[in-house]
C-alpha cells in the first residue's frame, strides 16, 4: 500500500507542478489555476515561515513521510531537488530554491497578465 501511495504522490506532485507552471495557458483552466497558485503561495509564503520552513509544501511533507516509512533516508529539502537527483543532476539546494522561486514569480506575473487581459477583453 505504501508503494501505491508513493507513486500516487509522485503523480500528484508532478501534476501540481505542471499545472502551476502551465495552467494559465488554456482559458478554461485559468480560474482553477489561480486557486492552485494562490494555495501554493499561501503554503510557501505564509504557512512555511510560520513553521520555520519558507517554501513549505504539504505534498512534499506527506510524501516524505511515506518514503521514510518505506525506508528512504536523507531525502532532499524539496521535491524539485528530488526530481533533479532522479535525473542525475547535482545542484546546490539553495540555487534550486532560488530558481524555483524565480520560476514561480514569473508564473504569477504571467497569470496576472492573462487575468488582466481577460478582464479587459470582457469589459469591451
Amino acid at each position: 500500500m505504501l508503494w501505491f501511495a508513493d507513486i500516487l504522490f509522485d503523480v500528484l506532485h508532478i501534476g501540481v507542478i505542471l499545472f502551476n507552471l502551465f495552467g494559465w495557458i488554456p482559458r478554461r483552466m485559468r480560474f482553477a489555476h489561480r486557486i492552485l497558485l494562490a494555495a501554493t503561495a499561501f503554503f510557501w509564503l505564509v504557512v512555511g515561515p510560520a513553521i520555520g520552513a519558507l517554501g513549505y509544501c504539504p505534498l512534499t511533507d506527506w510524501h516524505w513521510r511515506i518514503k521514510e516509512m518505506r525506508g528512504a533516508r536523507n531525502l532532499p529539502g524539496s521535491y524539485i531537488d528530488y526530481l533533479l537527483d532522479l535525473a542525475g543532476i547535482t545542484a546546490d539546494p539553495q540555487m534550486v530554491q532560488i530558481g524555483t522561486g524565480v520560476v514561480f514569480a514569473l508564473t504569477v506575473i504571467a497569470t496576472l497578465w492573462m487575468w488582466r487581459r481577460d478582464r479587459m477583453a470582457a469589459a469591451r
